[in-house]
């Protein structure tokens, strides 16, 4: 029986904000409002990707410095957050616009 491949995601918060940024930086270049690759996803969908990201580094700045578990706590939820953004799945497994690619983006 085999078993379900798992997914590309860092266990290290520095390589895990690389990553996510990675995912970012690649959803727009083939998103360009000018000349996109990519017309199939929605405006809506990349934002709420973006906010994701904004989300994990608001939480993971604070924690770059000498800080309480609550921010760890917090960068923890933040970052949980983010890795399901990136992975977006609905409950039926069709999977979002870029949930394959994150896999092939490397930091």
């Amino acid at each position: 029986m085999s078993q379900k491949a798992r997914d590309y995601v860092p266990s290290n918060d520095a390589e895990f904000d690389n990553w996510f940024r990675n995912i970012i930086e690649y959803v727009a270049q083939k998103t360009d409002k000018d000349n996109p690759e990519w017309t199939h996803i929605p405006r809506e969908a990349i934002n709420a990707l973006e906010a994701a990201y904004a989300d994990w580094r608001k939480y993971y700045e604070p924690a770059l410095q000498p800080h309480t578990p609550a921010v760890t706590a917090e960068k923890n939820n933040a970052r949980k957050r983010g890795g399901k953004a990136a992975r977006w799945e609905n409950g039926r497994g069709i999977k979002g616009p870029w949930s394959d690619i994150h896999s092939a983006v490397v930091p």
